[in-house]
This record gives C-alpha cells, sequence and structure tokens, in this order.
C-alpha cells in the first residue's frame, strides 16, 4: 500500500483501531502486506498468522468470545462464506469483522 495505491500499513492500521478492531488474524496477502507488518510490530493490536482461512475465522471466532472485536485479513476466497454467518466482508483481499456482542 504505497503512496499513490492509497492508505499506508500503518494509516489504515490506525483508522481500524480508531473503529475499535483490537484482534488481526489471516493468511498472509500481498495486497496488504504493508498492513500486516505493521500490525507486527504494533504494541496493541494482535496479528496472528494463519495457515488457512478456516483457522483464521477459528482464531477470531475465539477471540470473539473472549470480547475482542477481531478483524479476518485474508485473500478473498472467503467472500462466499459469509452470507449466512453473520460475517461482513469486502472484496479484494478481506477483510471480515463480526458485530459487537450486545
Amino acid at each position: 500500500m504505497g503512496g499513490d495505491q492509497g492508505l499506508t500499513g500503518a494509516a489504515l492500521a490506525g483508522l481500524l483501531e480508531a473503529q475499535g478492531f483490537d484482534f488481526f488474524t489471516g493468511v498472509p496477502c500481498s495486497m496488504i502486506e504493508g498492513l500486516i507488518a505493521t500490525l507486527e510490530t504494533h504494541p496493541r493490536l494482535p496479528y496472528v498468522p494463519a495457515v488457512r482461512e478456516d483457522v483464521a475465522v477459528g482464531l477470531a471466532a475465539g477471540a470473539w468470545m473472549a470480547g475482542r472485536h477481531p478483524m479476518v485479513l485474508t485473500p478473498a476466497l472467503l467472500t462466499r462464506y459469509c452470507g449466512a454467518s453473520g460475517w461482513t466482508a469486502a472484496s479484494g483481499c478481506t477483510l471480515m469483522t463480526r458485530p459487537r456482542a450486545p
């Protein structure tokens, strides 16, 4: 995510933190390598890499059940799984999150 491409990884991490996200996991994706690099060294925003998409979703579910507000960062392969589960997703490299518990 370089200059002309949009936000830097650090800027995107700041925006996500401002929205309340506090746990990140996912399959590494070159489209968001700047964000992943930022999260890997961030003192408050843990990033746990996953080997497969189902592992990332499991980690995020556990974090959510523990009271965190997780986001799954992964290639767009997961978009088809989102409909009935309550997870929301964006296109490209998928950024998935589940709404906060009431």
